[in-house]
């Protein structure tokens, strides 16, 4: 199985993160120490120590994509979801075959950063955590998914 986009099961050992936030408790903050807020598939949105690598949070808000100049939004609903309504001009890339698709989203990645949305962006967060843990660096979430797209009166398209 290339990645898998769930979380430990209740009961398995404590996450790697966890042991590193308690070992910098009692440590002095060390410039070679890598940043525990990205490491292996534990995230955050972002980072306030200066020696952090990552620049690119896990989950965007709208404000934040406005601001992009290259983005390849990708929707990870079901088929179903999308007669609904859709964002236009993205690509589409069901959940249930997005590990089968990790080359597209390479190639995407070099067109601009991969901004991820489904519903209310709770599943393309998760997928986004998959995709960094396969190598797809330059992708995030949309915060509030297609929900906060439309509450704040965006376009979308019906019956795609």
């Amino acid at each position: 199985m290339p990645f898998s986009i769930f979380m430990p099961m209740a009961g398995s050992p404590l996450p790697p993160l966890l042991g590193r936030i308690l070992n910098q408790i009692h440590e002095p903050q060390d410039p070679s120490f890598d940043c525990v807020c990205h490491t292996d598939r534990y995230h955050t949105n972002s980072c306030s120590w200066s020696h952090c690598p990552m620049t690119l949070p896990l989950e965007i808000d709208l404000a934040a994509f406005d601001t992009m100049e290259d983005a390849v939004l990708v929707d990870c609903r079901t088929p179903e979801e999308r007669l609904e309504a859709a964002i236009a001009d993205q690509a589409f890339v069901p959940m249930d075959e997005a590990s089968s698709r990790i080359e597209d989203f390479k190639s995407w990645e070099d067109q601009g950063t991969v901004v991820i949305y489904c519903r209310s962006g709770r599943r393309s967060l998760n997928l986004t955590v998959a995709l960094r843990e396969a190598g797809v660096e330059n992708v995030c979430s949309l915060a509030g998914g297609i929900q906060g797209w439309i509450s704040e009166g965006r376009e979308v398209q019906s019956g795609s």
